[in-house]
């Protein structure tokens, strides 16, 4: 292999240097050993720190003329080494937070206190309600009870009134007060019976129209709504009854227990607009306008 030209120059400056050094090296090795004997002679044991020292920096002063004179060796080119390829950093996904179960179960209970809560609110507004409802139900019984007893008594005097201008006989008198009297204690075959005696009897025609009404009335009682219509239509008949706006107000709740709405709604109008002196007006009007 054959050397390389621009390296010759160099070792023979190298070796030049190297052997200058020697020879600095072994001068000052002779001065040393030649002071140290005379040291030894002059009774001098032991070296002070300066000159024990001296001969060092004396050769890095050698060393630093030698590189300032033939100058600093070319340094070797280091391969470059390759830069490990830079890793992209793994992201992991985190689990998340831990839920705070105690807050959870605090916040159950509130809501588990205020359902309780809204339970037992509910109870007492539906006692609340159902006693109100218990008293408009016995308050409006008392009510339909009062009307219906005023309604038979102005009936009653009306009737009185009618038989003492006409010649009736003291017995059937007698026989028509205790069949309303039946009828009042709602025994309603036995009333029945009663009225249809009268009819059957020598009765006189203003008469015959409150017999059956009363027997209308009793069959309406007994929830017989087509028998008890037979009879009120039949007071229709008679226009000047006194028991027109009674008739109609019947007849329109028995069609409404039939499910016959429309003719129901057409008697109530019946009675309020053509009698409007009934009793019966109102109930008139208040049920024709649920239908």
């Amino acid at each position: 292999m054959v050397p390389n030209s621009s390296l010759v120059p160099w070792r023979v400056i190298r070796r030049i240097g190297f052997s200058a050094v020697l020879f600095s090296a072994f001068s000052l090795m002779s001065c040393g050993s030649s002071e140290e004997a005379m040291m030894e002679e002059e009774g001098f044991d032991e070296e002070p720190l300066a000159e024990q020292t001296e001969p060092a920096v004396e050769e890095a002063a050698d060393q630093q003329a030698l590189t300032s004179f033939i100058g600093t060796a070319p340094k070797k080119e280091e391969p470059k080494k390759e830069e490990p390829p830079v890793q992209e950093p793994v992201v992991r996904e985190t689990a998340p937070p831990p839920t705070n179960l105690e807050g959870l179960k605090t916040e159950n209970t509130g809501l588990k206190q205020q359902i309780v809560k809204l339970e037992q609110d509910s109870r007492n507004l539906s006692a609340r309600l159902s006693d109100a409802e218990m008293k408009y139900m016995s308050e409006k019984e008392r009510a339909n009870k009062a009307e219906e007893a005023a309604r038979v008594a102005a009936q009653s005097a009306a009737i009185s009134a009618r038989t003492s201008s006409e010649p009736v006989s003291s017995s059937m008198a007698e026989a028509y007060k205790d069949a309303l009297a039946t009828f009042r204690s709602k025994a309603y075959d036995a009333a029945i019976m009663k009225f249809e005696s009268i009819l059957n009897s020598d009765v006189s025609a203003k008469l015959a129209d409150n017999c059956h009404y009363w027997i209308g009335e009793s069959n309406y009682g007994k929830k017989n709504y087509a028998g008890a219509m037979r009879h009120f239509e039949m007071v229709l008949q008679d226009d000047k009854s006194e028991k027109l706006a009674d008739a109609h107000f019947m007849l329109a709740q028995c069609y409404e227990h039939l499910g016959e709405k429309i003719k129901a709604k057409e008697h109530y109008e019946s009675v309020a607009r053509d009698f409007p002196m009934s009793g019966n007006v109102t109930r008139a009007k208040q049920r024709s306008a649920r239908l």
